[in-house]
């Protein structure tokens, strides 16, 4: 059997208030339905707009309202498919009871009486399980919200932790001069930096070098004429560290060509500025 022509605009349109209403047969309905989809969007577009204005013309309600009784009998009739449910069920709903019966006293028409009460219960279990899933939902979410926050607000605590309260002072000075350190070994995974300010300072910040144990790492600067100047000691705990010193001692002019030197404690190189 081969399918029907679809249905041209002009069909569309006049049958689109029988569709609307549901006044379509199966075989028609299913005839439109095949030429809608069929149909261009523009008229698609157009077919909806007359439907959607016949569905909001309330002229087309009828008058009459619901009887004041229909609220009743509804009433009555959920709670007569209840009971017959009930009824229905009773065997299994029985099951147990004669022990309940002889171990609480006076419980006789307890199973009688406890299926609505259970069900009721459950009903609001299941409610108060919906309420509390979306409250932890939410308070979850907050709690990421919150963790963001304190992580962005206490940056700048870490760091000044980790490697001391005036790194930010080298950090935001534009006129800071980074000087990065190679370590001699390849294979080794620590690293070093030196900011230097305008202040004739140096803020050291090392990473991963091995705990001291007592001896010492030194930081240097050998200027291009092959003297060597100490600028301090200090001890590493194996993570992140920083330390500021003062260079009253060196001529800063010179710093630009010289080289920075880190040594462990037996004053072999281990770190190199690159």
């Amino acid at each position: 059997m081969t399918s029907p022509n679809p249905l041209t605009r002009q069909d569309l349109l006049e049958l689109a208030a029988l569709d609307a209403l549901g006044l379509l047969d199966e075989f028609d309905s299913a005839h439109y339905t095949r030429s809608f989809h069929d149909a261009p969007t523009a008229v698609q577009d157009e077919i909806k707009l007359r439907q959607a204005e016949l569905a909001s013309d309330r002229t087309l309600l009828p008058e009459e309202g619901p009887t004041p009784s229909l609220r009743q009998r509804v009433l009555d009739g959920v709670a007569e498919a209840v009971e017959q449910n009930d009824q229905e069920l009773a065997p299994l709903a029985q099951i147990g009871q004669r022990y309940r019966a002889t171990v609480v006293s006076g419980a006789e028409g307890f199973g009688q009486t406890s299926a609505p009460f259970w069900r009721a219960a459950v009903f609001v279990l299941a409610a108060a399980v919906v309420v509390l899933a979306y409250f932890a939902a939410d308070a979850y979410r907050q709690g990421n919200l919150i963790a963001v926050a304190a992580l962005n607000n206490n940056t700048a605590e870490q760091l000044e932790g980790m490697i001391g309260p005036t790194i930010k002072d080298f950090l935001f000075d534009p006129n800071t001069r980074w000087i990065t350190f190679e370590p001699s070994d390849r294979d080794t995974t620590f690293q070093a930096l030196v900011l230097v300010n305008d202040s004739n300072e140096v803020f050291l910040v090392t990473d991963g070098l091995p705990p001291s144990n007592g001896a010492e790492y030194t930081l240097r600067v050998s200027h291009a004429g092959g003297t060597t100047e100490t600028v301090s000691t200090f001890k590493s705990n194996g993570t992140l560290t920083g330390a500021r010193y003062s260079l009253e001692d060196i001529d800063a002019n010179e710093l630009a060509s010289a080289t920075w030197l880190i040594t462990n404690g037996e004053g072999i190189v281990i770190l190199r500025s690159a």
